[in-house]
């Protein structure tokens, strides 16, 4: 579908211009609701069971980390299964800017540095308190820094992406603008992590993922950023650099 205003053109399912926000047609209000409800359940099943585990407070051990982290990967997939035909494109689709993506991942790389190193002046000074470090919970599992780098990286890059970027960013393009559908999947994103310090670095990493999946209509810049600024974290504190 072309946009009338500018001429771009846009997927079959998208309410407004991919390029200049402008709406495309008015949405029938059944699919209206449809995509608002589909937007709301999905977040509240992640909210209520990321909450959940805030509540119990289970031991952290790296057991407990992988466990979290598979039945996270199930509820994900879940809602998957259920947006396969709309969400696979965006994963099996070809990276066409790779200098758009190295300058996201040198900056990604630099980024980690930035917050690793003011995570913990800011844990130290202003909060003081130790910094919660991510290896540490995995330094009795058989090989610690690959089960890590798999809990840490490996997961929320696919996972975490699929959620925000590709199942909830779908229902909620489908009702708004795409600079709105970026900053509700980032705010949605932040309150997630239960972090009031991350949200710092958290909201804008966000924002930059958002972009990236709107900018290029697919997860892989995403999925390969987040994986590299997780990994770089957890290689960090590993390095003790």
């Amino acid at each position: 579908m072309n946009c009338q205003k500018c001429k771009a053109e846009n997927a079959k399912t998208y309410r407004y211009c991919n390029n200049c926000g402008s709406k495309l047609f008015d949405e029938p209000k059944d699919n209206y609701n449809t995509s608002v409800n589909k937007a709301k359940i999905f977040f509240f099943i992640l909210l209520a069971y990321i909450g959940l585990l805030h509540v119990l407070k289970f031991e952290s051990t790296y057991v407990t980390s992988l466990v979290c982290d598979i039945i996270f990967a199930v509820i994900v997939v879940v809602f998957f299964i259920l947006n396969y035909r709309v969400i696979l494109p965006l994963i099996i689709s070809r990276i066409t800017n790779f200098k758009l993506l190295f300058m996201v991942l040198t900056a990604l790389i630099a980024l980690a540095f930035l917050v690793s190193y003011t995570s913990d002046f800011l844990n130290h000074n202003v909060f003081n308190r130790t910094s919660n470090s991510y290896y540490e919970h995995y330094i009795n599992s058989p090989f610690p820094l690959l089960f890590s780098i798999i809990s840490i990286a490996v997961f929320p890059a696919i996972f975490e992406e699929i959620a925000f970027r590709g199942i909830l960013f779908n229902e909620l393009q489908k009702i708004t603008s795409v600079s709105a559908t970026i900053i509700i999947t980032t705010v949605l994103f932040t309150i997630l992590h239960f972090s009031l310090i991350s949200f710092l670095w958290i909201f804008p990493i966000g924002m930059l993922f958002g972009y990236l999946r709107a900018k290029n209509n697919s997860l892989l810049y995403g999925i390969i950023g987040h994986f590299i600024y997780n990994s770089s974290i957890v290689l960090i504190e590993y390095f003790g650099i």
